[in-house]
Parts: structure tokens; sequence; C-alpha cells
């Protein structure tokens, strides 16, 4: 082979034609060590052997070749005189008896003589009996292979390799009936491989041998075929690997199926038809698949030739299929002459390209024809000896060789292109900084130079001058925004871009990031934890850059990690606080992490591999490095990835919360909006940040406002504040220890939507994952810290008037639930005061008291926002129940059962809703109404309230939306929001149609008496 990888023809052919003499040569040596001689042993003469001098087949075995009597159409064990004698291996057809073409079945018959002093047993092995056999020693059965019978409806062909062991006659007289059938094609029935003969351990121990070498090709080549597989998933989807393992697949299968010992058939139990089969159907795959290998090697083949060899597979595959076993066994000669004529070919047109890899192809090739030339040959003339392993090892090591020199290329080549690219990637990297500042210029003027126009001229020019000069803005900022990340990315490799350290709390970002992961995980498969201590120190460091290190680094495991764990932990050593990210992912080699850090470059991996552009690792590194610190990576394949940076510590700490930002109101003070709107009402914003310096900036930007304004630092204040007052915004920083701005936004919006109590994000970066993040969790809008005066007072202004909306729309639904008596049934309680005035005077009076009670509560519209206690609840439910209790009599059977309520409130009209909608829409739907029970009672510290009745019932679906709390309405549905938005937790409903309904909801001893308070942890039903 030269060095250009043309090799020169003649070269090839002596190389080709010393393979050929080599593999021969090992042929002949095996043969000689394992092929048995038959000088020394006496001749089988009219099926008579004597073997009675042990030494015959002392420490060897004997091929039982010779005469054997045979009895045509005779099964019985009682077999006569009348018998010819064949010639074993052979065919009974060439019997000495006259031919007769009827011959279906018959008895093969051999008497041995042993040394019938010797005490061992003996055994027999038959590697093929056409095609099916039942094997009888001295009058035993002993061994069987299918299902003899002298008609072809009882008869089942199966031709399976078995040994068989027994022992001799007092006299050492072995008589060996053996029983064949051949119903499919009477002509080729009988013995046609020699059967082996000798003592039981040493015809054992040969089997075994024979056996082992079979089954280590059988794991050898199904390994291999699996690694050409795995190799087109890792190299791009090249096909020839898949052709490669193909053709391995398809060599192993009729390799096994028709071997000395035939493992798959025997593993499979397969009959004699679907052997046949499946060994033809292989052969045809493994001549398909070495063809499309030649296509892809040679490029020879034009595309008729290929249409004729995909047709002809096809054609071919159909017909074994489909065509009996008779036709089938009559074209076993045609198979073999195509499968030998294919490889021939395959190796001419290989031999015409001549490239590195196609010369180890045709020697694999060659060994493969030889294997199967030499096995047929054996076949043919009945040879039984060890099986000969050295023909398929040398195909699979001809075939390791090409791949070894293929990647061998590959990697040459890989380097060479390596280096020019990083020359390209250093010269990109330099004109993309010289780009962007080239363009930076000259953009920013132009959109100072239209904006200063639009400004001037805005007046005097027409509507549709003024938005297309906007949209020059728009689409020149967008492009400002891109010029900026490329200059970023170049920049960072060309010069040392600046940071501004400041001190700051590790944990008040880990949280953060980790949360902005969290949506595109499935943490069923991947937890995200964070294990920093709360006493690791303040570090002194860029915030923004931290954060984008963190996310880079975090990004990278999430990448590489489909199962397990991804924590982040930080700890001091050595007086610098070390930050580390480990995972449980795939885990990278020696090789990769060495290059992990340079740019351009990804980790090798079974998926994500075009994902991004592999500069994130990069940048965290230049950017801790700007810091004066050290990163570090440590991985092992499989085993996952622990990456390490280190942070200073700070001299300073972070001050706390001062009086530079006071309460504004005492607590338990609630806004009524309904008795104090006007423009002049104040909007109450809660802000939790854990930087004191923010804290300060964002009370002077609002305070012009005439808002009223809280901040804190701590998530356990925010907490309390937001149990125990009413809100109209919420200001939460994104970066805090303990709990993050995303988990905390998390938790309200389990409480709040995003109408009813709006929350502005404060975040560090206005990258787009950031920003997903906080409006996945709930936020209505985000600000990117240092906050911007105007665009913060914008923002706050919006998100305040868009809750005072939603405060008067409550209480508009609030007055409409009050409003839902319905005409009808103050006509039918009128009269049924007129019918019973007549009847009973106290009663009447009673009722009118009643009734008069219970309008009072209805039509009270200051109720929105009103609080009784249960007490007074209760007797406005037993004013309406009154009043329907005389107005159906027996009909409705009302049960109390009031326990100690003392201390309670709850909103105006909770319970009354409920009791009504049990009446109207569950009792009264029945002919013989029902009963209702109102059950109210003590629970340590909050009180149980359970309305009952055995109505019609409710659908799945209407309890649903119930629970769902998401159906605006009124009723039921009114009911459970004003429940969750003070009590943290809305009705528990248990219905059956045709049964009834349970509705239970609890309330505790200190409710917030707001619309925009409450706890965020709802309280579960005990």
């Amino acid at each position: 082979m030269n060095s250009s990888g043309q090799t020169n023809k003649k070269n090839v052919w002596l190389i080709i034609i010393g393979f050929i003499l080599l593999l021969a040569l090992l042929r002949m040596v095996w043969m000689t060590i394992f092929v048995p001689s038959e000088a020394d042993r006496p001749a089988i003469e009219e099926g008579l052997l004597d073997l009675s001098d042990t030494s015959i087949i002392d420490g060897q075995t004997v091929n039982l070749d010779g005469e054997w009597r045979f009895f045509p159409n005779q099964l019985s064990s009682d077999l006569g005189e009348a018998y010819s004698t064949v010639d074993v291996p052979g065919q009974w057809s060439e019997s000495s008896a006259e031919e007769d073409s009827s011959v279906a079945y018959g008895t093969y018959e051999l008497t041995i003589l042993v040394d019938p002093d010797q005490p061992c047993t003996y055994s027999l092995h038959f590697p093929s009996i056409r095609n099916a056999s039942a094997l009888f020693v001295n009058g035993q059965q002993v061994e069987q292979s299918g299902t003899i019978a002298t008609s072809k409806a009882n008869y089942v062909a199966k031709n399976l390799p078995y040994t068989a062991t027994f022992s001799p006659n007092e006299d050492g007289f072995i008589t060996i009936q053996l029983q064949v059938a051949n119903h499919l094609n009477p002509s080729d029935g009988g013995i046609v491989r020699s059967v082996k003969f000798g003592e039981t351990s040493q015809v054992l121990s040969e089997n075994q041998s024979s056996y082992t070498m079979q089954l280590i090709i059988f794991v050898a080549f199904v390994l291999c075929a699996i690694y050409a597989v795995s190799l087109f998933f890792i190299n791009d989807r090249n096909w020839s690997f898949i052709q490669v393992s193909l053709l391995l697949f398809g060599a192993i299968v009729t390799h096994s199926l028709g071997s000395d010992e035939k493992l798959l058939a025997v593993w499979l139990d397969l009959d004699y038809l679907w052997n046949l089969k499946l060994a033809n159907a292989a052969s045809v795959g493994l001549v398909f698949a070495l063809w499309l290998l030649v296509k892809n090697t040679s490029l020879t083949i034009n595309q008729n030739a290929q249409r004729i060899i995909a047709y002809l597979t096809i054609v071919l595959t159909i017909a074994i299929f489909a065509m009996p076993v008779q036709s089938l066994e009559q074209l076993q000669g045609f198979f073999s002459l195509f499968f030998i004529v294919a490889l021939v070919l395959a190796i001419i047109l290989l031999f015409k390209n001549q490239s590195k890899n196609s010369v180890w192809m045709q020697l694999a090739l060659i060994a493969l024809l030889n294997s199967y030339i030499w096995w047929g040959i054996w076949n043919i003339q009945g040879i039984n000896t060890y099986f000969y392993p050295i023909d398929l090892l040398v195909t699979i090591g001809c075939f390791t060789m090409m791949w070894i020199i293929q990647y061998a290329g590959l990697y040459k080549n890989s380097q060479e292109q390596a280096y020019r690219l990083r020359k390209i990637s250093d010269e990109k990297d330099e004109f993309l900084v010289k780009t962007s500042h080239e363009l930076r210029n000259p953009l920013h003027s132009m959109l100072n130079l239209t904006q200063t126009t639009i400004e001037r001229n805005k007046d005097r020019l027409d509507q549709r001058s003024v938005k297309e000069l906007e949209t020059v803005l728009i689409s020149g900022n967008r492009l400002s925004l891109l010029l900026d990340d490329l200059f970023e990315i170049a920049n960072l490799k060309i010069t040392k871009p600046t940071i501004s350290p400041s001190p700051f709390r590790l944990q008040s970002i880990v949280g953060g990031v980790l949360d902005m992961f969290r949506y595109t995980i499935n943490e069923n498969k991947v937890q995200l934890v964070n294990r920093v201590p709360d006493d690791v120190p303040v570090v002194h460091a860029d915030q923004n850059r931290i954060i984008q290190v963190l996310y880079n680094l975090l990004h990278n495991s999430v990448k590489y990690t489909d199962e397990g764990e991804i924590t982040v932990d930080a700890r001091v050593e050595n007086d610098k606080v070390v930050v580390t990210i480990s995972d449980t992912g795939i885990g990278m080699d020696e090789e990769t992490v060495q290059q992990i850090f340079d740019p351009y470059h990804q980790g090798r991996n079974t998926r994500n591999q075009s994902e991004g552009f592999g500069l994130g690792l990069n940048i965290s590194k230049q950017l801790v490095e700007l810091h004066g610190e050290e990163i570090s990576i440590d991985s092992e394949k499989n085993e996952g990835t622990i990456a390490r940076f280190t942070l200073p510590i700070s001299e300073e700490e972070i001050p706390e919360i001062s009086s530079a930002v006071k309460p504004f109101l005492p607590k338990k003070r609630s806004v009524d909006p309904v008795q104090g709107e006007s423009d002049d009402l104040h909007s109450k914003i809660l802000i939790i940040d854990d930087d004191l310096v923010n804290l300060n900036v964002i009370e002077s930007v609002l305070s012009e406002e005439n808002y009223e304004l809280m901040g804190v630092q701590h998530v356990e204040e925010f907490m309390d504040y937001l149990d125990n007052e009413q809100w109209d915004l919420l200001i939460i920083d994104v970066m805090m220890p303990r709990m993050s701005g995303y988990d905390l936004t998390r938790k309200i919006r389990e409480r709040y939507n995003q109408t009813e109590l709006p929350i502005l994000l404060l975040t560090a970066r206005n990258h787009p994952n950031d920003i997903d993040t906080g409006f996945r969790v709930g936020a209505n809008d985000y600000i990117t810290k240092p906050v911007e005066t105007k665009e913060l007072r914008a923002r706050v202004r919006h998100l305040t008037n868009l809750k005072k909306m939603t405060q008067e729309q409550l209480a508009l639904e609030t007055r409409w639930l009050q409003a839902q008596i319905r005409p009808h049934f103050i006509f039918n309680t009128l009269n049924t005061i007129n019918a019973l005035s007549m009847m009973d005077a106290a009663k009447t009076q009673k009722l009118i008291d009643e009734f008069s009670k219970f309008l009072r509560n209805k039509f009270d519209f200051d109720a929105a926002y009103k609080w009784i206690t249960v007490d007074e609840e209760v007797s406005i439910v037993r004013s309406y129940l009154y009043i329907q209790q005389v107005r159906f009599g027996d009909k409705l059977d009302v049960r109390w059962e009031i326990g100690d309520i003392e201390g309670f409130q709850l909103p105006a009209l909770t319970i009354q809703p409920i009791v009504e909608n049990a009446i109207q829409h569950g009792i009264m739907k029945q002919p013989d109404g029902g009963r209702i029970e109102i059950k109210v009672f003590r629970k340590i510290d909050y009180l149980r309230i359970i309305i009952k009745d055995d109505g019609v019932g409710m659908e799945d679906s209407v309890i649903q939306s119930i629970e769902d709390h998401e159906t605006k309405g009124v009723g039921l549905l009114n009911t459970n929001k004003r429940l969750i938005k003070h009590f943290g937790e809305g009705l528990k409903v248990r219905s059956k149609q045709g049964i009834g309904t349970v509705i239970a909801f609890n309330i505790n001893s200190f409710p917030t008496q707001s619309t925009g308070g409450g706890s965020v942890e709802s309280r579960a039903h005990r």
C-alpha cells in the first residue's frame, strides 16, 4: 500500500494469493490434528464393527463410517431378514439394493462389539440425519429428533444434532437401530454426516469443545454487528456501518442454522422447515448487505444494477417463505451458487477500487467465502470433526482492521482540520471585534439622528412617516443588541473585559439561577438541589458575571444529565469560597475534559450534539479568571461531572435593613375600595430585596408617586406582611438567599392569580431565559437592575391600575351574588305569609321577622368586604331555612349541629349561598324533598363547617369547575374564590348523583380581612 491510499494491483494480487494459501495451510494443519485417522479402525462390514480391542478407542473417538444394514420401509423393532447395505455417511438412495424411489423411511442397524470387561459407558453423536429420526440401542429408545411415521400426515421433520449415552449388554454387544423418515424429499434421506462413537467422557469433551468454539464465534459476530450499529449512531448516520452490521448478522445466522451444532436451531427448537427458510433468507440478506457495502466502497455499480439487486433480493425472500419445502430443497444448489457468485463478484469489484479499506474488506470476504466453501465440501463428504473457527475469526479481524485504519485516517484528518479551524477561528474573532466596533458607531449615529428628527418634527410629519421612523428605531435597536452580543463573544477572547465587583451573598443568586432551569427539565428524572449553606461568607465579585458563570455551568450539566441529581454546593477552603456544581450525567473522558474549556468545543455525547456553539464553558473560564480565581472540571465517563470555581471572600458585610424604609400603616388596617374609592387612594406596595441599597433606590424612585411602601430583606418577614395586610403590588428580587424570587412568585400564584395581586420581578439580567422563567412562574412584568426611574414608575403605575380594576370587578361580582335573590322567591314567600295569616297569626309574625332579617342582609351592598361572626352568618342561614321550611313543610328536613363558634369570623354570605344551592338544585329537584344538615364545630385552632344534603347530587364536571376556581360565576364558584383568598383553601366537594352532596370548608381564627393578603401556604383539611 502506498502513501496516497491507492495500492498497487500487483502487490494486492500477491497479498490475496498469500492470504488464500495461508488460510488453506491453517485448515490443512487443523484437519491433520483434529480429523481422526480411520486407518487403525476395523472396517464396518455388513453392519458389524469389532472394537473389542480397547486401544482403538482409548482416549479418542471413531467415526462409524462404513457399511450399515438398511431395512427400507421398515420402522418396527422386528426387522426380519431382508436388508441391504448402505454406506454411512450417505443417502439411502445409494443402497446396494435395487433403487426404489418409493422409499420414504427405513431403519439403519449397526452392531458394535466392545470389551465386556471394560466398565464404562459409551456415546454416539449424530450431527445430521435427514429429516427425522429415533435412536434405539439394545432395543431401548434413547433419543429422537422430529417425529418418524410411515405416513406423511403424522410426520414432523426436524434435523437437529443430538448425543445419546448407553451401556453395552453383558456380552459387550451394542445394537444400534436408527429409524429414519424423510417424506419431504425421499431420495435425499439418511445419515449424511459421520457418526461419532467413543467413551462418553471423550465424546462429550469433543462436543463441548466444538460447541464452545461455535459459541465464541457467534458472540464475536454479534458483538461486532452491534458495535457497527453503535458506530452508525455516533458517526453522523453513516449507513455503511448498518450494511456491515447486516452482513455480519446474516453470516452468523446462516452459519448458526447450518453448522455442526446448529446453535440457533437448537436454542429456538426450530423444525426442519423453518430452519431451512431462515438459513436461506439470512444468506440472501447477507448478499444484499454485501452489495450495498460494495456500492458505497467501490462506486462501480450503476443504478440499473442496484435496482436489479434490490428486486432480486425481494423476489428471493418472498419465494423462500412462500414456496413449499420440497421446492426449497430442490433449489438449495441454486441458493448456494447464488451466494458464492455474489461473494466472488463483490471481491472482484473491490479489487478494482483498491483503497486501503477495500483491501481489508476483500480479505474479510475471502475468509468468509473460504469458510462457506469448505463447509459445503465437508457437508458433501459427510466429514464430522471439530468446528473450524479460524476463517470466521479472520473475517472479524479483517473488519476490525478496516475500522481501525479508517478511524486512524479520520483522526489524522481531524487533527489537520483542527489546526486550520483554530487559525480561522482566531481570524474570525478578530474580524467580529473589528466589524462590531466599526458598525456600532455609524448605527448609533443613525439612531440618534432618527430620534432627534422624530422629536423635532413630530407635529409636522404625518402619522405614517412617524410610524416608519419609529420602526427604524426599533429595528436599529435590535441590530444594536446583536452587535453587542457579537462584540461580547469576540471581546472575551481578544481583549480583557471589565468587571464591577461588590459584596453579595452567594445564596441570593444560586436559587434564582436554579429556577431558570426548572421549566426546561423533567423534574421526575432530574432533581436540582441547592446545598449552599446559610453560613457561607459574603463574596466580593461581579454579581452579574457570577450569575453568567453559574448559568453556563448548570446549562452544561442539564444538557448531559438524563436522570439523577444536579447539585450546587459551596464551602470555605484556604480563605476562598469554593463553588461546586456536580451532576450524575454521562460524564466525559479524559481527552474531552482536557479540551472542555476550548472555545467552540462540545463534549462528545449521545444527545444534544448540535446544541449551542460550545462557548459557555470557555466564557465561564475567562470570567472566573477575570476575578483572579480558578475553575476546573473533573469527570469520568458515565460517572458524572464536577465543576469547581473559587471566589474571594469579601472584607465587607452587607448591612441589614434600617429605618431608611419604614412601615407605612399600622398592621390590621384594611382599605375598603367601596367606601373609599378615589384617585387619591394610596396603592400599597410590598418590596423584597436582600440588598439594602436596592431597597433604598426603589423607595427613592417611588416616593414621589404617592405610594405607600414597605421594604423587607427576608422572606419570612415578607410572608408575615403578606399575611396581615392588603397589597396592591409586590416587587420581588429574583436573586435572594434560601428562596429565590421565582420560588416565592410560584407560591404566591398558588393563591392569587395575576390580576388579583400583580407581581413585578427585579432581575439582574435581561437574558431571554431569565425573563421566560419569570413569566412561567406567574410574574406580571419584570424590570432589569439597575432600575431606570421612568421605566420603574411606568411599570408600577400600570400594575397598580390593574389591581384597582380587579378590585372593582370583584366588588361587582360580590354585589351580583348578593342580588341573586329571585323575584319568585319573594312572591312565594309573600304568598306564604298571606296564606298563613289566616290560620296562625303568631307564626305569621315569626315568618315576617325572619323574612325581613334575611332581606336586610341580602340587600346590604356594602357587604362586599364585610366580615361578620360565624354566629351572625348562622343566624342568616336560620332565617332563610325557616322561610323555606314554612313554604315546603315536610318536604324539607333541617338538622343543626352547632358547637363552640366563639371568636371566629368569615366574609358575609358564605354559608347561606351553599345552603340555598343545596335546597334549590339538590333537595327540591326530588318529588319528596329531602334533608339538609349543617354542622359547625371547632378543631383546635380552626372551625370546620359542613353542609350535607341527600338531594340529586352534582355532575363531576360541575365539581371540577368549582375546585379549579378558574371559571367566573356566582354562587358556589364565588364563595370558593373568596374562601381561597381569605383562608388559603376553598370548598371541598364530594357528591354522587342520586345520593347527595357534602360541601365542607375550614376557617381559622385570624383570617386576612382583605382581598390582597393572607397566608401563601394552604391549610390542609384535617
